[in-house]
């Protein structure tokens, strides 16, 4: 059995072990409560990941400073490819290993914050096909044909009625939402951030239009990882904004006595810069460099005797 095969028994069973906990609750709705219930697994199984996610795009966004200084000294723009292509791809090729490094040095992975989405997505597929399944048979009942209060059966496209458009609408509703968050959060400028806006408008109506297609159990699928998503979220807004240096937030500074990859320092432990002395005596403390008040004699060289 190939590992596709596997993971639509795993989906079909999950299904029906959940089927058969809420069955005794809900009697005929179970299969849509188990499908709610089998997202929020799936979200709890992937939340090591989503945590990792969110600590890699806190480095990132702390880096992000750093990353820009090493883009201004590399910088590479039309103009120098049209004059001169050769040192137009020596800078990007030194700007690219410069930057790598630097997400090395600290134990970055960009690639991070995807991980989530790319594990999600064939568990999406599984589900859209045990679905989509008009013969699947589960508990004695046809998993396909069976209904979620007002909504159409859960094997059939959401567009049927009114209720099944309603819940396009909720999902296209919390994608915006989401992705609206994660901008927010974001310290992208320039072109980058104009794509993101781009797409936070442009996906959830593109969705929409697809979902139209969809069997309504995907939809319920698709709604609940958004909400899910949604909480998440706020949680880790809450947790940067009032515990930025709580636990499991990232140490960022290169190690002890070492430049960073663009030619800065680490401060000292204790995350205090050395300041200068102030000039003058440096073997007595600043506080203590005082001159004498008015209406006392000052001293006159190194005798300490009084002017007479």
């Amino acid at each position: 059995m190939n590992p596709w095969e596997l993971l639509l028994d795993g989906i079909a069973s999950g299904l029906d072990a959940l089927h058969r906990t809420f069955e005794p609750l809900v009697g005929i709705h179970a299969w849509g409560w188990a499908i709610i219930a089998l997202t929020v697994v799936i979200r709890l199984l992937l939340l090591p990941l989503a945590i990792k996610q969110t600590r890699s795009m806190r480095a990132m966004q702390s880096l992000q400073p750093r990353v820009k200084r090493i883009q201004e000294r590399y910088k590479a723009d039309r103009e120098l490819l049209k004059r001169d292509p050769q040192k137009y791809r020596e800078r990007k090729q030194k700007m690219n290993e410069e930057v790598m490094g630097l997400y090395r040095e600290h134990h970055v992975n960009p690639a991070a914050g995807c991980l989530p989405l790319i594990l999600q997505a064939p568990i999406f597929f599984a589900l859209f096909r045990v679905l989509n399944d008009q013969e699947l048979v589960l508990s004695g009942d046809t998993v396909a044909q069976q209904p979620f209060y007002v909504f159409s059966p859960l094997g059939e496209a959401a567009k049927a009625d009114v209720w099944g458009w309603l819940l396009i609408v909720l999902m296209a509703l919390t994608m915006f939402i989401t992705q609206r968050q994660m901008t927010g959060r974001s310290t992208v400028e320039g072109p980058q951030a104009q794509q993101q806006k781009i797409l936070m408008y442009v996906m959830p109506v593109f969705l929409a239009l697809i979902a139209q297609s969809l069997p309504l159990g995907v939809l319920l699928y698709w709604v609940t990882t958004n909400l899910w998503q949604l909480g998440q979220q706020a949680v880790i807004k809450y947790e940067v904004q009032h515990h930025p240096g709580g636990p499991g937030s990232d140490d960022v500074r290169p190690a002890a006595g070492r430049p960073s990859s663009d030619g800065e320092r680490r401060a000292p432990r204790g995350g205090k810069t050395a300041r200068p002395r102030p000039s003058g005596d440096r073997s007595r403390p600043a506080s203590t460099q005082r001159s004498a008040p008015d209406h006392l004699p000052r001293r006159r060289g190194t005798g300490g005797r009084r002017a007479t």
